[in-house]
């Protein structure tokens, strides 16, 4: 019983922990909530510069991006649906690759930019890929870090099936 408390309080706790250590940003925060396909969405923008929107689990990384980073951009960081604290109004199998890069140019509309810079790490980075595939005109950068080179073995990019190379037409490299 004592092991459940003290596991219980550690994962209640560790948002905290990260938030704590996170409150003396030297940057202007902005934080509110989106209105996409009528359920709302937390998010936290944070940073100077080029819009940058975070894809994947925005609890993690505002205090792991640099300040240096952040004196050239600003990180959007955004619960989407299905993760952490978001709402979760649709099944697993609904939310696709498509889906979620849908949900990242919905941010993007919500919020008024023209052109965004998309920012993932791991498989998110993959989503950040598909979404200057999908969305070459409304791409600035792209930032995909830790990412493999491939959504699955053997298998093709989601919106790609003409076996061309890919390229990121317009989208000017960091």
């Amino acid at each position: 019983m004592i092991r459940l408390a003290i596991a219980l309080i550690a994962t209640i706790s560790t948002p905290l922990v990260i938030h704590a250590q996170y409150t003396n940003s030297p940057f202007e925060r902005t934080s509110s909530v989106i209105m996409i396909d009528d359920t709302l969405h937390p998010y936290l923008a944070e940073g100077n510069g080029i819009p940058c929107i975070v894809a994947g689990q925005a609890h993690l990384y505002p205090p792991l991006i640099s300040d240096a980073l952040k004196q050239h951009m600003q990180f959007i960081f955004v619960d989407f649906k299905n993760t952490w604290s978001a709402p979760t109004d649709k099944d697993v199998e609904q939310v696709t690759i498509q889906y979620l890069v849908n949900e990242i140019d919905q941010v993007r509309q919500e919020l008024g930019h023209d052109q965004v810079c998309v920012f993932g790490h791991s498989a998110f980075g993959l989503l950040a890929l598909e979404y200057a595939l999908v969305y070459p005109e409304h791409t600035s950068q792209v930032v995909a870090i830790g990412t493999p080179p491939f959504w699955a073995i053997g298998s093709r990019r989601p919106s790609h099936n003409s076996g061309k190379p890919m390229r990121l037409s317009g989208v000017k490299p960091c």
